[in-house]
């Protein structure tokens, strides 16, 4: 429930964000919504990994609710070890 409040509150973050955009607000409403729903996943990964620069073993949400990179859930923790390492590690490292 708190990874779906975070979620949920980047999102409407993420949108409001784009309507700032020059180009984005000229889009037709349904280039606006296919691009926001093309690539809200990757989004949200990214300002995931953006947030857990500074931590070590352990993602921040935008919430600052703290997934550790082990947990009780083997999906989720398999979800963790890959952003720490295939997003947050070469970001720290640039």
């Amino acid at each position: 429930e708190t990874i779906g409040i975070s979620m949920n509150y980047q999102l409407r973050s993420l949108i409001e964000w784009a309507k700032d955009l020059k180009g984005f607000i000229e889009l037709s409403d349904n280039d606006k919504i296919a691009l926001l729903r093309g690539h809200t996943g990757e989004n949200l990964v990214l300002g995931l990994a953006c947030r857990s620069l500074n931590c070590d073993d352990y993602l921040l949400l935008g919430n600052h609710y703290v997934i550790p990179r082990n947990t009780s859930d083997s999906g989720l923790t398999r979800a963790a070890g890959r952003i720490l390492d295939e997003i947050v590690k070469p970001l720290k490292e640039i």
